[in-house]
C-alpha cells in the first residue's frame, strides 16, 4: 500500500483511498482520534459543504439533443447527452430520460449533510465522460471509531451521478481505516441508495436526506461487527478455504494468502498469532483496489471482504470452501 501514496487525496476506479508520505508511521503510533484525522488530511480538494460545491461546480455541464441516423433522420424517442462545451458524445438515452447535472444531485446530498452538523472532507473524480463520483469522510468524533489502540476508522460516503444512460445517481454508506488509509464500501451494514435518471426527479433527490440518516443508523452495527472481527484470529490452515468459501477463486485466495503480510503492513503475523478478520477484511480491500492486477471485479471483491464482517458464519464458509477446494484437487489428479 505504501507504494501507492500520494501527497493528495486520491479517488480510484469506484473506490477510494488516501495516503501522504511520511506520515503513515505517525499515524500508527497516533493514539487520539483529532490526532489522527489532524495529521492524514492535509489537501483535500474540499474541506467543507461550500468548497465541496465550489469543485461540482467546475466539472463540465451536460445537454440532450436529439440524435440524428446515418441518414440525416431524427431520432424523436431517443436523445444524445453530451458535453455543452466540447459536443463531446456521453451516450444515448430514451427521450424519457431525465437528465441530471452534477451540482442538481449535490445541492440536496449537501443540504442533507449540513442539517446533521457534518463537515466533508474529500474529493472527487470523472471515471469516465459523463460520469461523477465524490467522497466525503468527516473530521467529527461522532462520525470515527476507535476499533483497536491506534486503529481509527472515518466514516463518509460515496455519492455519484451518471450521464451517459449507464449510470444513475446516489450514494454509498463507506468506511475509512486511517492506519493505513484504506476504503472501503459497505452497503450490508452502512447502506446505500439509488435512483435512475426520470424526468421527474425532484423527489428522488430529496430522498439523499433519508438515505444519509439511514448510513448513520447503521454505524453501531458496523460498529459491532468490526469489533467482533478484530477480536477473531483465522488459523492459518484455515484461511485458505474461507476465502473460497466466501466467494473468491482459489488462485485469488492463495493470492491474498501469500501477500497478507504486504497488503497489512501494520500488523505481524505468526502461527501463534494468526490475521483477524479484520486484517483479512482490509487485505482484501487492499488486495482489491490497491494493487494492479489482471483481476476483474473489485465490487465482488468487495462483498467477499464484507462477509469476512460476519463472524458467525465463518464455520460455513470454511466448509464450503474445503469441499470447493476437494472438489479442484480431485480434478486434477484425473
Amino acid at each position: 500500500m505504501s507504494s501507492q501514496c500520494q501527497d493528495w487525496l486520491v479517488i480510484k476506479t469506484s473506490y477510494l483511498f488516501l495516503c501522504f508520505d511520511g506520515i503513515v508511521l505517525l499515524i500508527i503510533m497516533a493514539r487520539q482520534i483529532k490526532d489522527v484525522w489532524s495529521r492524514l488530511v492535509k489537501n483535500p480538494q474540499f474541506s467543507n459543504t461550500q468548497g465541496m460545491m465550489d469543485c461540482i461546480k467546475t466539472l463540465p455541464v451536460a445537454e440532450m439533443v436529439i440524435p440524428k441516423s446515418p441518414e440525416g433522420i431524427d431520432l424523436v424517442d431517443y436523445r444524445l447527452t453530451r458535453n455543452k462545451d466540447t459536443l463531446a458524445p456521453y451516450g444515448i438515452v430514451s427521450s424519457a430520460y431525465g437528465l441530471l447535472q452534477h451540482y442538481e444531485v449535490a445541492v440536496p446530498m449537501l443540504d442533507a449533510v449540513e442539517e446533521h452538523g457534518l463537515t466533508p472532507y474529500g474529493g472527487f473524480r470523472e471515471p469516465m465522460p459523463g460520469r461523477m463520483v465524490a467522497s466525503s469522510f468527516f473530521k467529527e468524533e461522532s462520525m470515527m471509531r476507535e476499533v483497536r489502540v491506534g486503529d481509527v476508522v472515518a466514516f463518509g460516503f460515496e455519492w455519484f451521478n451518471g450521464q451517459d444512460g449507464m449510470m444513475g445517481y446516489g450514494l454509498k454508506g463507506m468506511a475509512m481505516r486511517l492506519r493505513c488509509t484504506n476504503g472501503m464500501t459497505s452497503t450490508e451494514f452502512l447502506g446505500a441508495f439509488r435512483e435512475v435518471h426520470f424526468k421527474n426527479h425532484t423527489e428522488g433527490v430529496k430522498r439523499f436526506a433519508g438515505a444519509i440518516e439511514n448510513i448513520m443508523k447503521g454505524i453501531p452495527s458496523y460498529e459491532k461487527a468490526v469489533a467482533s472481527a478484530a477480536e477473531t484470529r483465522i488459523p492459518f490452515a484455515e484461511l485458505r478455504p474461507l476465502l473460497v468459501g466466501a466467494g473468491l477463486s482459489i488462485r485469488m485466495a492463495d493470492d491474498v494468502g501469500s501477500e497478507l503480510p504486504g497488503l497489512v503492513p501494520d500488523v505481524s503475523f505468526s502461527v501463534d498469532s494468526p490475521p483477524t478478520a479484520w486484517d483479512i477484511h482490509n487485505s482484501l480491500t487492499s488486495f482489491g483496489s490497491h494493487q494492479d492486477r489482471t483481476y476483474s471485479g473489485f465490487n465482488h471483491i468487495s462483498s467477499v471482504a464484507n462477509k469476512l464482517l460476519i463472524v458467525d458464519d465463518f464455520p460455513r464458509y470454511v466448509e464450503a470452501g474445503k469441499e470447493v477446494i476437494l472438489i479442484e484437487e480431485q480434478k486434477k489428479k484425473k
